[in-house]
């Protein structure tokens, strides 16, 4: 896909001039909600959480951001916040059901996109992989046991295989806890889960540069990954959302080696997309420069 659609894509419905006024209660900072950021002459707020940036010199700026700077005076959301209260919002993440999303951006970029270098380091055989899955996270999503997919993933089949949290939080049962693997060490298997955390799955992207098979629920979030574009059974297998039919899948899969291959050789593909950094630079800068020219604001 070419640079022009991928802009497209990423902007959505956000295309005509607009005078936006800036909603009061968005001026202060809060963790995953709207709010209004002034631009890189910005204090740094002492409320940004987690040390997961600042908000100088750009908004989301961390390690490895590879200058993907949130450098412009925007609307935005912090974290994993989706709700753009309707407005024109610069954003990690959006529902695929919400044609009125925030406009799309490589926010956390260092963390999302650093590991698909060590991922494709990883040259086991597929014959040699173990016949079985594995999954390795924090229990991030709905904060009870009772609706937490991740838990609810451990407490289904954390016994069969190789799935688990690596901490409880103070508050999920210590006994889905399970020792903590690197990238080379999950790609043994064949088989890798992907489970949306607080939005989506961090781990998706190497996941589908690796050379293991990722299964799934469908996507219901997107982000510069563009996971929208995701087909079943072309990049990755599909799983229920209750994740009912996992044994199910895993035999189908271990029944189908060729088609298994082919849908790992379409993931690599797609993610070959997102190589270029400077070509990741541009399009982002090129997104920047459409909301500047395209929206006025009005305290």
């Amino acid at each position: 896909m070419n640079c022009d659609y991928r802009i497209k894509y990423y902007i959505g419905v956000w295309k005509n001039p607009d005078k936006i006024h800036i909603p009061e209660h968005i001026k202060t900072f809060k963790q995953n909600k709207l709010y209004w950021y002034d631009g890189p002459t910005t204090a740094h707020n002492p409320d940004f959480p987690y040390n997961y940036g600042s908000l100088s010199p750009g908004f989301w700026w961390i390690h490895g951001q590879h200058g993907m700077l949130l450098d412009i005076p925007c609307l935005t959301i912090s974290a994993d916040g989706v709700n753009n209260e309707g407005l024109p919002a610069l954003v990690k993440v959006r529902l695929l059901t919400d044609i009125s999303g925030g406009i799309l951006c490589p926010m956390e970029y260092g963390r999302h996109w650093g590991p698909i270098k060590e991922a494709r380091t990883v040259t086991t055989p597929w014959a040699s992989k173990h016949n079985s899955c594995v999954w390795r996270g924090m229990p991030a999503g709905i904060q009870n046991i009772i609706e937490n997919q991740r838990i609810l993933c451990c407490q289904k089949h954390g016994n069969k295989h190789n799935i688990g949290i690596t901490d409880t939080w103070d508050r999920f049962p210590i006994e889905y806890v399970k020792p903590a693997l690197s990238i080379p060490e999950m790609l043994q298997y064949k088989y890798v889960l992907s489970l949306p955390g607080n939005d989506k799955d961090s781990g998706l992207n190497w996941k589908l540069a690796s050379n293991s098979l990722v299964l799934m629920p469908p996507p219901e979030i997107e982000s510069w990954l563009m996971e929208g574009l995701l087909k079943p059974y072309e990049h990755y297998v599909p799983l229920a959302k209750d994740l009912s039919d996992l044994d199910d899948i895993i035999t189908w899969c271990n029944l189908h080696d060729k088609e298994c291959l082919q849908i790992i050789i379409n993931a690599n593909s797609f993610m070959k997309t997102f190589d270029n950094i400077e070509i990741e630079q541009q399009i982002f800068e090129n997104i920047k420069a459409h909301y500047a020219r395209t929206f006025t604001f009005i305290s």
